[in-house]
């Protein structure tokens, strides 16, 4: 069992680098290691959700899926204990301290009140529990054309590149990018919700101008250059940890 103590060092000891492959290949790993025989909480998990029951089985993890929408959970494809609730909504009683790990990927993004959604984190961790959210930092070109633009025109254009979004296979919601930074002050505003430590880890270089090799190419220019520089504003890509 990790300690809270030791969580950002477990995580930090998992990454090889800031580039967001190795976000996504390590996630889950960072995952199921913080939570291995303890009782953790995914926010946003909808009909697929991080785990399987086999991962669940042999990391001992007390493993409850939560989504705003029922019938998301309704349609994960094995048994699991669910809880549908808006994370920035009023938490069930039952729920409060309750979790020793909360996770949550490409979510955050999507929630109405960023300061309500670590408040609520805040009171379903229990003491000295850890939150690992994956998300998207505004300030990233597709994400700030994502916010700036409507939702039925960026919808076509994410299906036109990424033609497995669709509502009945990978659905997209509206982004409203609440808290979705990877800068110090945004871990220092977090931080005053009630946390004993903050921590926000930037990645750099993302995949949707792959079909486009001016653009595609420029792009990861500026990636790299701000991955070198450590040019947070320009991250694509971010972990933030709250520990309680």
């Amino acid at each position: 069992m990790v300690a809270a103590r030791e969580a950002l060092t477990v995580i930090r000891g998992m990454l090889p680098d800031n580039h967001r492959d190795s976000a996504y290949r390590q996630y889950k790993n960072i995952v199921t290691t913080l939570a291995a025989n303890r009782r953790l909480l995914e926010i946003g998990a909808g009909r697929r959700p991080l785990l399987t029951p086999e991962e669940i089985k042999e990391r001992n993890i007390r493993y409850t899926a939560n989504d705003i929408i029922q019938n998301e959970l309704d349609l994960i494809p094995f048994p699991v204990e669910k809880a549908a609730f808006d994370s920035c909504g009023a938490i069930p009683p039952e729920y409060t301290d309750c979790f020793d790990v909360i996770c949550s990927k490409m979510v955050q993004e999507h929630v109405s009140n960023g300061k309500k959604f670590y408040g609520n984190i805040l009171r379903l961790l229990s003491n000295g529990g850890v939150a690992l959210n994956f998300h998207p930092p505004l300030y990233s070109l597709p994400f700030l054309i994502n916010r700036a633009f409507p939702e039925h025109l960026t919808g076509a254009v994410l299906r036109l590149f990424r033609p497995e979004r669709s509502s009945d296979n990978i659905p997209k919601f509206p982004a409203k990018y609440e808290l979705c930074y990877s800068l110090a002050a945004t871990a220092n505003f977090i931080d005053k919700i009630g946390f004993s430590a903050v921590h926000i880890i930037p990645f750099y270089h993302h995949e949707y101008f792959a079909g486009i090799p001016g653009l595609r190419a420029l792009d990861s220019a500026l990636s790299a250059w701000a991955c070198r520089r450590n040019v947070r504003a320009f991250s694509s890509y971010a972990f933030t940890v709250v520990i309680k």
